[in-house]
């Protein structure tokens, strides 16, 4: 096996182009694009790390099984941001007919879109049946009642659908693209879920995988963001500065200079800035 990484890397053809648009114009999703840092899988090998990405798609990737790195061309690399985890759909799917696990106890809940009321607080965390899906919540009955709940507050361990059931095919956007879950615009380079056929992309937040950047990271404005202008002009960008404290908040010092804290998961305060393309945007 050492031998045969060692061995010239065979190309693969690149992940299939798949339907993402800002504006829902045009299929913008391609081959994932490599960035410093991030955690991958190297064919059977996980926990991998990327120390060199290239504009071409080929990735110099960190091997700790083997304690060596490699050059990696396309199709032998996967970001694990993107994979499906082997847990996905083990508590169900968001389709109609579906025994799919309610989302549990979430500061974000007072929030939701379709309105929370106290009366759900016991079906947090148990099991129902979907009833309806619309773009951007899900209708389940539970325990004889039947109620709304926003997609982007379900578990990852719940599979996300297209609307119409369709499975959803995983890639980078190389434009910028919006959310039609949460509406909020993402950088190119950002990972989505979509379908094609229906126009609908579903970003990693709502896909229940929130994450806090590293220190030292660019980040932009993400789809929890609910600070005005402390960034300064939308999408401009801020690097961390440093780890988050023990209530999960880590600052960014923006383009300003201004230097503003921020929450940590369950919430997407700010998104990793990727390749941008997204000044000179309106906010959604």
């Amino acid at each position: 096996e050492l031998s045969a990484l060692l061995s010239p890397l065979r190309s693969y053809p690149a992940l299939a182009a798949m339907g993402c648009s800002s504006q829902k114009t045009a299929p913008v999703l391609a081959v994932a694009y490599p960035y410093q840092g991030e955690a991958v899988q190297f064919r059977e090998y996980v926990g991998c790390t990327i120390v060199e990405g290239r504009q071409n798609g080929d990735a110099v990737i960190h091997v700790p099984l083997l304690d060596m790195n490699v050059v990696a061309h396309p199709g032998e690399w996967t970001l694990q941001s993107l994979s499906n985890p082997l847990d996905e759909g083990s508590d169900g799917e968001l389709k109609i007919g579906s025994s799919v696990k309610l989302p549990a106890q979430d500061p974000r809940l007072p929030d939701m879109r379709v309105r929370w009321n106290e009366s759900m607080k016991p079906l947090l965390g148990t099991f129902g049946v979907v009833k309806k899906v619309d773009r951007r919540d899900v209708q389940v009955e539970a325990s004889g009642a039947e109620c709304s709940w926003d997609i982007e507050l379900f578990p990852a361990t719940v599979k996300r659908l297209c609307k119409l059931g369709c499975e959803l095919s995983i890639g980078n956007c190389q434009k910028a693209v919006q959310c039609d879950v949460c509406f909020a615009l993402h950088p190119i380079g950002s990972s989505m879920r979509s379908c094609s056929s229906h126009g609908y992309d579903l970003c990693e937040y709502c896909s229940g995988r929130s994450y806090t950047p590293s220190e030292g990271d660019k980040v932009i404005r993400g789809p929890t963001y609910n600070s005005g202008s402390q960034d300064g002009t939308p999408y401009s960008e801020g690097i961390v500065t440093g780890k988050p404290d023990v209530d999960g908040f880590f600052a960014v010092r923006w383009e300003s200079g201004t230097l503003f804290k921020y929450r940590g998961p369950p919430y997407q305060d700010v998104l990793l800035a990727r390749q941008n393309g997204l000044q000179g945007f309106t906010p959604p």
